[in-house]
């Protein structure tokens, strides 16, 4: 069995395409990036051909097209949600929308259901898109996402105790204790707003 999935990502000042192939159960992810808001609708398609043309597959092989959907910069929605709605149209393949956050969430190594992952993305204006998501053993054993806190956009400077005030209710939930790992651009970008303790993990992504 055989599934090509290609995945596009606009919602930040990256511009990101990544190429999903599973083969007989063997899994293989190829990407290209970008840096430059301005650049998107320009860049995007050429990388999705490059990427498609380096693993020796023609766009009719896609078996689907998956886009960011944000939230994010509208202008930068918008592109890959238009490439993506194209070519689901030309190809006849579905398209699927995934949340940003919990796709940056997905890229986060060895999570296990005791870590609340906190997304922080760059919202600009000090401001920063937030969510929060807990790794779950899902039916049939595959892995699933419990979103503890769906994306809201805060002050970067309310990001950490506004964290600090939900977290006993985040581990209510869960049922035990949790760990914060933190994930996204926005700690970087907006690191003297937002001081964390010590004991809140950087992600190795």
């Amino acid at each position: 069995m055989e599934l090509n999935l290609l995945a596009l990502e606009t919602s930040s000042s990256r511009c990101g395409v990544a190429l999903l192939r599973a083969v007989d159960g063997r899994l293989a992810v190829s990407t290209r990036e970008h840096e430059g808001s301005q650049e998107h609708a320009e860049r995007l398609l050429p990388m999705a051909n490059e990427l498609l043309a380096a693993s020796g597959l023609a766009p009719s092989a896609l078996h689907a097209v998956a886009f960011g959907q944000g939230p994010g910069g509208f202008t930068g929605l918008r592109v890959a949600c238009g490439v993506a709605q194209g070519m689901g149209l030309g190809l006849g393949i579905p398209v699927l929308p995934v949340v940003s956050h919990q796709a940056v969430a997905a890229q986060v190594a060895d999570a296990t259901p005791s870590d609340a992952i906190v997304v922080a993305l760059d919202a600009r204006m000090n401001e920063v898109y937030l969510a929060v998501y807990r790794p779950v053993a899902a039916r049939e054993g595959e892995g699933g996402w419990e979103a503890l806190q769906p994306p809201l956009l805060i002050a970067a400077a309310e990001v950490v105790p506004w964290t600090e005030h939900h977290l006993p209710v985040w581990s209510a939930q869960a049922g035990h204790g949790l760990n914060l790992v933190l994930a996204g651009d926005a700690w970087d970008a907006y690191a003297a707003d937002m001081p964390h303790p010590a004991a809140w993990r950087r992600a190795v992504e």
